[in-house]
This record gives structure tokens, sequence and C-alpha cells, in this order.
């Protein structure tokens, strides 16, 4: 696939999306999220057919910067702006809360004080802490 191509598409589904007064293309006053990968990373060698390498060979390790609506959230392979350490603390909170597996006693009353989620009786029996936004099986 050539340059014109990937161009193609990228203001073809803007128009079918009549947002091509807003994106589309890389126009000054256009919005635009760019992504830039690493092509030299040994994963993709020996680089014969750059959109083959990008769909086939390319993971997250290889995205070296993301710019979104102009705005850079990742320098060469470091997220910006994210507090990394109260990400991970809110990710294990909510695992704590929404699987049965993990929620303890404790964690599942708090939280159904809270109204956050409901106490059912599972499949065993037992009773399990379901989050109120997911209906009960």
């Amino acid at each position: 696939m050539n340059q014109r191509l990937w161009g193609y598409e990228a203001i073809n589904g803007a128009q079918d999306l009549r947002l091509d007064k807003k994106t589309g293309s890389l126009t000054p006053g256009k919005e635009a999220d760019i992504i830039i990968l690493d092509a030299t990373a040994i994963n993709v060698a020996p680089l014969n057919q750059v959109p083959g390498a990008v769909v086939s060979l390319m993971d997250r390790t290889n995205v070296e910067t993301v710019i979104v609506a102009g705005k850079v959230r990742k320098w060469k392979g470091k997220l910006l702006d994210v507090d990394l350490p109260h990400l991970r603390q809110q990710l294990e909170a909510s695992r704590t809360i929404s699987s049965p597996r993990l929620a303890s006693s404790r964690t599942c009353s708090a939280a159904i004080k809270a109204n956050r989620v409901s106490r059912t009786r599972g499949g065993s029996g037992r009773p399990v802490c379901r989050s109120a936004a997911i209906p009960a099986t």
C-alpha cells in the first residue's frame, strides 16, 4: 500500500463521518492524533515492507511518541502527565471490588454500604460482590 492510499483512507474516513472540516488530514487548524513508531527495533528487522511490519510485527514496545490533539502524551517511550502509582492503586482497588474471587468480605461490605455494589448469591451459594452497573447472572 503506498502513501497516497494511507492518506485517502484518513480523509475518506473523516468525510464519511462528516468530520473532514475538523480532522482527516495534516492541515493547520485541524485536530490530529499522531503515533511515531520505532522501526529500528529488532522485532521488525529486516524492515522490507513498512505497512506489513506495522500490522504484523510491531507491538506496544514500538510506540515511541504519541501526540493526541496536538498534545504530546508519550515521548521517547515514557508516558507524560500520568501518575502511574496512583493509577496502579486505582486499578488494584477496582479489581478488589469487582472481582468476586478477590473481594474480601470487608471490602465487599464497605462497597455495599457506599451503594457501589450489591450483594447477591453466586452459583456456589456464597455471597458475592457485584458491581451495581453489571446485572447479576
